[in-house]
């Protein structure tokens, strides 16, 4: 996928993080390895014209500051933007890995909890249809997503 705004960097980090911990608890990989190999060869850093994409509209602050502490030096605009792309991707996967939830009984429990406070919403208010909006509505589509990747893997194998 290619990254050309922060919202698609943050969906696209909560992606790979969520595939890097299903890893880790399937295959015993190290996250932060898994991480690393997928934010190296992701196209929105491998291919310059989409790094540069990446690095024009999406929060830059702390990858820059990374690249400035450990004193990188870019030998031609093409170095550069791609480092500084997959320095920001690399930061927004960490970012988005340690915001998840890190034990399947703590998702679980959470969106149980949700899924119950949405029907009871909807019961006591007579709804047909309920809006969800903010930390609701992406908690709820955080616990479809990772029930889509879980099965379509299940699938798969």
């Amino acid at each position: 996928m290619t990254v050309s705004n922060q919202y698609q960097l943050e969906q696209e980090a909560k992606s790979i993080a969520k595939m890097a911990m299903a890893e880790q608890r399937e295959y015993g990989t190290d996250a932060a390895d898994y991480i690393h190999q997928v934010c190296d060869g992701h196209e929105s850093v491998i291919y310059t014209y989409k790094a540069g994409l990446l690095c024009l509209e999406c929060d830059r602050d702390n990858a820059e500051e990374h690249l400035e502490e450990i004193d990188y030096k870019a030998v031609s605009y093409d170095d550069y933007v791609t480092r500084l792309a997959y320095a920001i991707l690399l930061d927004a996967c960490m970012t988005a890995f340690y915001e998840l939830p890190q034990d399947e009984d703590e998702e679980e429990e959470m969106s149980t909890e949700l899924e119950k406070e949405i029907v009871q919403l909807a019961k006591a208010e007579k709804y047909t249809e309920v809006k969800l909006e903010g930390a609701e509505l992406e908690a709820y589509i955080a616990q479809r997503d990772w029930f889509f990747y879980f099965t379509l893997s299940t699938q798969l194998l």
